[in-house]
């Protein structure tokens, strides 16, 4: 939970840790959650590899935040 909180501060410096925890299979899903919280559509190429994840709440999260940003980018 601690991973999935740093979204919640909303900085930007904290986007490089985020997607390198995006490798790490205990938190993966957490940080795609962190990141979801972010308003940056370029985020979106670090977390469509997830869309297919073999975790359902992973792959949910993923194709939540990918819909979000692409809204986002056509405002």
């Amino acid at each position: 939970m601690i991973v999935d909180g740093l979204g919640k501060y909303k900085d930007k410096r904290v986007i490089p840790v985020l997607v390198g925890l995006l490798e790490d299979k205990d938190v993966q899903g957490h940080a795609l959650s962190a990141l979801s919280k972010f308003k940056d559509p370029e985020l979106i190429t670090y977390i469509k590899p997830f869309v297919n994840h073999e975790i359902t709440w992973i792959r949910n999260t993923a194709k939540r935040a990918i819909s979000k940003f692409e809204k986002l980018s056509n405002e």
